[in-house]
């Protein structure tokens, strides 16, 4: 569990392949394959009206404008992509399949999704009277952790050595004589943000109490160092447990959808994957 995290994002890359792929559409439109308003053309490849509009749902001329620029630009890069023959580069055609792939099947859940029926008030009821962890005991967590850094066969040996250091405290000074990397972070979670066998771990303690967990990069120390009680109405947890059960239900569809069409489709599998295919 990560209680603190910063994670650093560049956009630059994923914008240049919308650009191709905004470009291979526009080809399609000026063939015939279908229909679109033009909004601005770069070198006569059309951005349409339909992507800004899609990009600011809102009614902003200025802000439209400002992404409409935006798009401008990428397309200026895009086109040189092609005059440079990136798009028939490997990496670049197989990045703009599977973004195709994955933009489609996407619009089919989305499609599929919409037809699912709402939840029912006594569906909600049954779920908020199911989890009284997440409704009428909700409680708010104050929690500091320790990430240790080491590889998995170090964490038995590090779990040993805790269970004569009994603190918080104690680990973090042990570890730090020992030259073992580690790092604290502090932070609040609610009950609803919290896995569920965490959860589940956190309500057995009290405050001060703290117990190992491993983690991604080796091991994690948690010590709870204060807990205050929120419980909600079901009137206040009507938003989650919607959310919650259509994102169940949602699921649920796109599982037994995929077993559906995979079941009738068409499916051959080649050298070197063929003897491997389920």
């Amino acid at each position: 569990m990560t209680i603190k995290t910063t994670v650093p994002a560049s956009a630059a890359g994923t914008l240049l392949l919308l650009a191709i792929v905004s470009a291979g559409c526009a080809r399609q439109d000026a063939d015939g394959a279908r229909a679109i308003k033009p909004a601005a053309t770069v070198d006569g490849i059309a951005i349409s009206q339909q992507s800004v509009m899609a990009a600011v749902p809102v009614d902003d001329d200025k802000r439209r404008k400002a992404q409409l620029d935006t798009f401008v630009a990428e397309q200026v890069l895009a086109n040189a992509a092609v005059r440079d023959k990136l798009d028939a580069d490997v990496a670049v055609v197989s990045a703009l399949e599977t973004a195709r792939r994955q933009v489609l099947a996407r619009a089919y859940i989305a499609k599929k999704g919409a037809a699912l029926p709402k939840p029912t008030s006594d569906e909600i009821i049954a779920f908020y009277q199911q989890h009284p962890e997440l409704f009428a005991q909700r409680r708010i967590f104050r929690l500091q952790e320790i990430a240790i850094a080491v590889p998995p066969e170090r964490v038995a040996d590090i779990t040993a050595r805790f269970h004569d250091l009994k603190t918080f405290n104690a680990r973090a000074e042990w570890l730090k004589k020992t030259g073992i990397p580690f790092t604290i972070g502090v932070g609040v979670k609610a009950a609803e943000d919290i896995p569920a066998d965490l959860l589940s771990t956190l309500t057995r303690l009290k405050d001060g109490d703290a117990f190992n967990m491993p983690s991604e990069k080796g091991l994690a120390v948690i010590q709870i160092t204060g807990v205050e009680s929120q419980p909600l109405t079901v009137t206040q947890a009507q938003p989650f447990i919607e959310r919650f059960l259509r994102n169940q239900r949602l699921g649920e569809m796109i599982n037994q959808e995929s077993k559906r069409l995979r079941d009738s489709a068409r499916i051959e599998y080649f050298p070197p994957y063929s003897a491997k295919a389920p």
